[in-house]
């Protein structure tokens, strides 16, 4: 888009009367300067070579008309010399050479940037990129307001899918947030009944252990109790013995074989009564210890590991356990946990417990599903 054109011509001939209506014609904000020359005779080589290097020089133009018009082969020889062309062919501003009629050629035209017809069509050419700016800028108006379209079009269809997967995410969330909340309620409840029955259990235990000391304790009476009857025996036998020898001397042999009856039966009656054997009862009864021991102990230590177990199945579904899968607990500013937008209104505050930290939030929008 040129702003300022230079031509290269005579200022008498028609050739740049052309290029001024043309150029008016189609840009008339265009400047025209004129570098005049002649363009026949023996003068015009030296004429049209300070021309060139005057435009060249001075560096005031854009674009750069070589023209004049029609003639004859020795009127337009000017633009067939070989000083000429090589000027040409050196110029740092674009060259546009209209030389004679559209049917005339000149090495001029082959050197230059753009050979033009006439010097109608060189103007022409140097302007025409202006005449077609209004349909351009149409065109580029077009372009740009079905470019906006396509991403205006292409925004819309991603916020539907956008809001679609969005549904689907929060949809997802709250499902899993039941079944991790049903979840987490039954096996609460199925580790609290199995606590329960351990507890019950080791009450039992210690119930039976008490039971099992207690027929011990019985027991010892027991075996107390026969060995002072023992004792009392054997004291009777002892005191019976004591009066024998006493009255053996002045008893008669009567009283004597009485004695001796009597004692026949004390004996008979010592041989009914079953002496207790205590080494025996002893190893029975520590027997029997050690085997409540045993299973007291091997009890214990089954319900112990169940414990454990059951402890190891809580811990795993601890709420931080699943929280670090991705879920976050949401609560609000009395510290009770959210379930429903519908208990939230635009300004509160929340805050939002992660696996690591908590952040606080506060809701600007609330969309009840």
């Amino acid at each position: 888009y040129p702003r300022t054109i230079g031509v290269v011509t005579s200022s008498e001939g028609a050739a740049f009367r052309d290029v001024i209506k043309t150029v008016r014609n189609h840009a008339p904000w265009v400047n025209i300067i004129l570098y005049p020359t002649s363009v026949q005779g023996a003068q015009a080589e030296g004429e049209i070579l300070a021309a060139l290097n005057a435009a060249d020089t001075r560096q005031e133009v854009d674009v750069l008309l070589l023209v004049r018009g029609g003639g004859s082969l020795a009127d337009l020889w000017s633009f067939n010399l070989e000083s000429v062309a090589r000027r040409i062919a050196r110029m740092t501003i674009p060259v546009i050479t209209g030389v004679g009629h559209e049917t005339d050629f000149t090495i001029a035209d082959f050197v230059s940037d753009w050979r033009a017809a006439t010097p109608t069509a060189a103007a022409v050419k140097a302007v025409t990129l202006f005449s077609q700016v209004p349909s351009q800028l149409q065109d580029f108006e077009r372009r740009a307001h079905k470019v906006v379209a396509n991403v205006l079009n292409m925004a819309q269809t991603r916020l539907r899918q956008a809001d679609r997967m969005d549904f689907a995410v929060k949809t997802g969330v709250r499902h899993a947030q039941m079944r991790v909340d049903d979840v987490v309620r039954r096996n609460a409840n199925a580790m609290d009944f199995r606590l329960q029955q351990a507890k019950s259990r080791f009450a039992k235990a210690d119930r039976m252990d008490y039971t099992v000391r207690s027929m011990l304790q019985q027991a010892r009476v027991r075996l107390d109790a026969v060995a002072d009857i023992g004792k009392i025996i054997q004291n009777r036998i002892d005191t019976c013995q004591q009066r024998v020898d006493m009255s053996q001397g002045a008893l008669g042999e009567a009283a004597l074989r009485g004695l001796e009856t009597r004692l026949a039966r004390l004996a008979v009656l010592d041989a009914q009564v079953k002496k207790p054997d205590f080494d025996k009862d002893r190893l029975a009864v520590e027997s029997l210890q050690n085997t409540l021991k045993r299973l007291v102990s091997g009890d214990v230590a089954i319900r112990r590991e169940k414990l454990k177990g059951l402890q190891k199945r809580l811990s795993g579904m601890d709420v931080n356990r699943v929280m670090q899968r991705g879920f976050s607990l949401v609560t609000d500013e009395k510290g009770k946990l959210v379930r429903d937008v519908k208990n939230l209104k635009s300004g509160d505050a929340l805050t939002v417990r992660f696996a690591k930290g908590s952040a606080v939030s506060r809701v600007e929008n609330v969309t009840a599903e």
